[in-house]
């Protein structure tokens, strides 16, 4: 385990460990001085104490203080309440969609729910990821609409954006009365081959349909993958990456390796297993070669867990020419019209980009203020 790791991050890691709960290395750090608020903050924000909680069950003797107990069985119970709430909407969007012919894939968060976990109190929903064959937008639209969902187109900056960096992955997000769904009609950015892949693997259950083992966890390498950087990163994902995995054969996993191979060339799986490894000292066996690893992963992901700091990628940037930096620049400030219609659902308000660039700079004096109080 990293020097550089705090304490408190140091006992995170021994209790979410994927391969089980390092009891003597955790009863060592809890005779250390521990900033007990700060270690719950992390386990809270690293979406890990669910299924801590779970395994804490089964180790009575060690010696966490009450009140860290307390925090975690209130996040299992506030976890337990949400997914039954959302499993239960989520049944309904399921019948919704078989009657109306519509074929849906469930993945990330409500498909780990049943797929790694094995309590429904151990993995937070905050929403429902699913997927839909680009022909059936509109006809989706109609339907969730029909139902009482609001539905709000999303596009935030220009297709610039989206042709360049893949940002607009869920141009459709849909709530209804606390229950928020991300459509999705592609998982990657146009003309990759992991969009026209996913269709060949995936398998029905009840009423929708889920990803194969194998392909499962190459997304979830991909979806790791692009928060290397540090916003948005998890170290719950670590644990569901080590997860799904294991339950792959070495037949599938041979088959994430050809996958992997002939759509990135398998850097997603390089620095998957090098985040696992950095933090865990533990690897999934397969052909790595270490040295593939993009070089800013493990600087930038201690920031963002520890520190909180949001590392920019500016790699991508440098590479624009000097009209696409004027372009990139133009489209910060002038977003689509049709984002500006869509804003409101439906555009049943008046919107403007006045009143856009005012929220934007309000945004961004707020983070410049947080910044500097930290560094305070």
């Amino acid at each position: 385990m990293s020097e550089q790791f705090s304490v408190e991050l140091k006992l995170v890691l021994a209790l979410s460990h994927p391969e089980g709960l390092q009891v003597e290395q955790a009863n060592a750090l809890c005779r250390s001085t521990i900033n007990w608020l700060r270690f719950i903050d992390i386990c809270h924000r690293q979406h890990v104490s669910g299924f801590i909680h779970a395994r804490l069950a089964e180790y009575p003797d060690l010696s966490l203080p009450k009140k860290v107990l307390q925090a975690f069985s209130a996040y299992a119970a506030k976890t337990t309440a949400r997914n039954l709430f959302m499993l239960s909407a989520f049944e309904q969007l399921g019948a919704a969609f078989e009657k109306a012919k519509i074929q849906i894939v469930a993945f990330k968060g409500i498909d780990y729910i049943e797929r790694i976990y094995s309590s429904i109190d151990q993995r937070f929903l905050s929403d429902l990821d699913l997927l839909i064959k680009p022909e059936d937008l509109e006809r989706t639209r109609a339907l969730l609409e029909s139902i009482g969902y609001n539905c709000i187109e999303n596009i935030r900056q220009s297709r610039f954006h989206e042709k360049r960096y893949g940002y607009i992955h869920a141009p459709l997000q849909c709530q209804k009365g606390g229950v928020s769904i991300d459509l999705h009609n592609r998982l990657g950015k146009e003309q990759m081959r992991i969009n026209e892949q996913v269709w060949q693997e995936i398998v029905p259950k009840q009423n929708y349909y889920v990803m194969k083992p194998a392909f499962a966890l190459l997304y979830h390498c991909y979806h790791l993958n692009k928060h290397v950087y540090g916003q948005g990163f998890k170290l719950s994902q670590l644990h569901e990456f080590f997860s799904l995995s294991n339950k792959c054969s070495e037949i599938e996993k041979q088959l994430v390796w050809q996958h992997a191979t002939a759509i990135n060339g398998s850097q997603w799986l390089v620095n998957s297993n090098a985040l696992l490894h950095y933090f865990y000292r533990t690897e999934i066996a397969h052909p790595f070669d270490k040295q593939q690893k993009h070089p800013q992963i493990e600087h930038n992901i201690l920031n963002w867990i520890e520190k909180e700091e949001v590392a920019k990628n500016l790699e991508v940037l440098k590479q624009l020419n000097p009209l696409e930096w004027f372009a990139f620049g133009f489209f910060q400030v002038f977003p689509t019209k049709n984002y500006l219609n869509q804003w409101h659902a439906k555009g049943q308000k008046q919107n403007s980009y006045f009143k856009l660039w005012l929220i934007r700079a309000l945004k961004m004096v707020s983070k410049i203020y947080v910044r500097l109080t930290k560094r305070a």
